[in-house]
């Protein structure tokens, strides 16, 4: 197989954020889904002997670490996010600043747990205002999620 297929479909995989099909893979990297998913086949068994493997999941095929070595680094990766934090830190972004009280209506109790993990990942600031808090992003939600957009207010 041709070295360049591979380098190719290797940094594809390398450079995407998200999962890809082998059509997706094969329109990207102009080849035929057939050669690769040879040019996969051939990968892994070069990364055999490295701390990374092409994985297939439901999504579609990602570069990623291997299981046995998350340990090693778990302090440096930061957890994923999950559906219902996101949700929360959606309605604060599409509708800061907004009082936790409000915010407390829509998503419910959990609000307390969620502002405190997205305050600690540094994408959530409050100010006390009364027996409430008032919620803003960060620059740091704007710099990852590269959301530059004026806020528009839903809640009140």
């Amino acid at each position: 197989m041709d070295k360049s297929v591979k380098k190719n479909i290797e940094a594809v995989l390398f450079a995407s954020d998200k999962a890809l099909s082998l059509t997706e893979i094969a329109r990207i990297s102009g080849v035929k889904a057939k050669v690769v998913k040879r040019a996969i086949d051939s990968l892994n068994k070069e990364y055999e002997k490295h701390c990374f493997e092409i994985a297939v999941t439901d999504r579609g095929y990602v570069l990623q670490l291997r299981e046995e070595f998350y340990p090693v680094v778990k302090d440096l990766v930061e957890p994923e996010m999950g559906e219902k934090l996101l949700q929360t830190l959606a309605l604060i972004a599409s509708n800061e600043p907004i009082k936790q009280s409000a915010l407390r209506d829509f998503v419910g109790e959990r609000v307390y747990e969620d502002v405190k993990e997205l305050c600690k990942r540094g994408l959530v600031r409050y100010k006390k205002e009364g027996s409430t808090k008032i919620l803003r992003t960060t620059p740091e939600f704007k710099k990852r999620f590269k959301f530059s957009g004026q806020s528009t207010t839903i809640v009140k």
